[in-house]
């Protein structure tokens, strides 16, 4: 699946893979559930304020975060929904300093690995080298947080 893109734009798409010392349905709800989200989604984009999530096919979601005195959010709508193995949600950001606010596809997969996850992002449809760079420290971030947030023992293993 790729994102809208116009016709002939080259589309740059990010993959990246952290494992956690937790099995896949306690990583899946860290994903997909409002308060969790808001204890450890955000990183060098800001502090995670506030966040929406319903969780249905059609559903939205919406993250509202905080750096300095600069307030913006993610938003996006759910596309498909396999707990725990999988999510895949459109991504467009509501910042005026964000240079590619197009909309994008973001997959999340979770792989039983022995009781632990591996959880692979791919984020397809990024239009823009710097859009790219952005959003790889950010996924790169955002992964430490959820290291952070998951219960001791849960970081991550790679």
């Amino acid at each position: 699946m790729t994102g809208p893109v116009p016709a002939g734009a080259p589309a740059r798409t990010i993959k990246l893979r952290r494992t956690f010392a937790c099995p896949p349905r306690e990583v899946f709800d860290a994903w997909t559930d409002a308060d969790a989200l808001v204890a450890w989604f955000g990183g060098k984009v800001g502090k995670t304020v506030s966040a929406a999530v319903d969780l249905q096919v059609g559903g939205g979601y919406r993250l509202t975060m905080q750096r300095g005195l600069e307030v913006g959010a993610v938003e996006g709508v759910y596309l498909e929904i396999e707990p725990p193995e999988r999510l895949v949600f459109t991504w467009r950001w509501d910042r005026p300093e964000i240079e590619d606010r197009r909309e994008s596809v973001v997959t999340v997969e979770f792989h039983d690995r022995d009781g632990a996850t591996e959880v692979e992002i791919t984020h397809e449809g990024i239009k823009t080298e710097s859009s790219f760079a952005f959003h790889v420290g950010g996924w790169t971030t955002v992964l430490g947080g959820l290291e952070q947030y998951l219960p001791a023992g849960g970081g991550g293993l790679d």
